[in-house]
């Protein structure tokens, strides 16, 4: 597994050549969707606007009576998602309608990193997925995670689920370093000055 950072994830957006592309990376990385299966199915008439959510068909899990399932539209993806809609063509309800089922965006996302000089992760479009529900999990309830993201609490913890990079702030947070908690130095040198008083109070009485 591959922690795929916003660092990482905007250099992508910057090497993209259109709100479209822009539109692919962000829904893998903020939205969490598989691609290409799940971008086959988006449609504008889909997407509501008002509550800010939007309907994803999914091939994997519809032989398991999950066909389709509704996704907000993360803080992080909505001005890609904005961007793409106000220069959409007219007419055209497929989002995506060049691509299908058999198509590979691995040449894609390939291109992607090497004009941004990144050397790509492996599996990048299932890492990104895997990124975003690492993300979530750290936010929401388990079973709401999974249900917007498609999977089951089982495959998410076999497949999806990640420490590496992500850990990072867990540790800070653990340690207080980002809440003024003092250094391991500061405190050794409280406690020497504590025993020092001790000391010098027997001393004295």
């Amino acid at each position: 597994m591959y922690f795929v950072t916003d660092g990482e994830t905007q250099s992508l957006l910057d090497a993209c050549n259109s709100p479209q592309q822009r539109l692919i990376i962000a829904l893998a990385r903020y939205g969490g969707l598989r691609c290409p299966s799940e971008l086959v199915g988006l449609k504008w008439s889909e997407v509501n606007w008002e509550r800010n959510r939007f309907t994803v068909h999914s091939p994997k899990t519809e032989g398991q009576g999950k066909e389709k399932r509704i996704v907000p539209i993360f803080k992080e993806l909505y001005p890609f998602f904005r961007e793409a809609f106000e220069t959409a063509p007219d007419g055209v309800d497929k989002i995506y309608p060049e691509i299908t089922y058999k198509k590979s965006l691995g040449s894609f996302i390939a291109k992607r990193a090497a004009l941004a000089g990144l050397t790509l992760w492996v599996k990048p479009f299932q890492n990104m997925r895997s990124s975003r529900a690492t993300e979530l999990i750290e936010i929401y309830p388990a079973h709401v995670v999974n249900y917007w993201l498609g999977h089951t609490e089982a495959v998410a913890m076999e497949h999806y689920r990640q420490t590496g990079k992500a850990i990072d702030k867990f540790y800070e947070q653990a340690s207080g370093k980002n809440a003024g908690a003092e250094s391991g130095a500061e405190h050794a040198e409280k406690g020497q000055k504590g025993a020092e008083r001790g000391r010098i109070g027997k001393f004295y009485h």
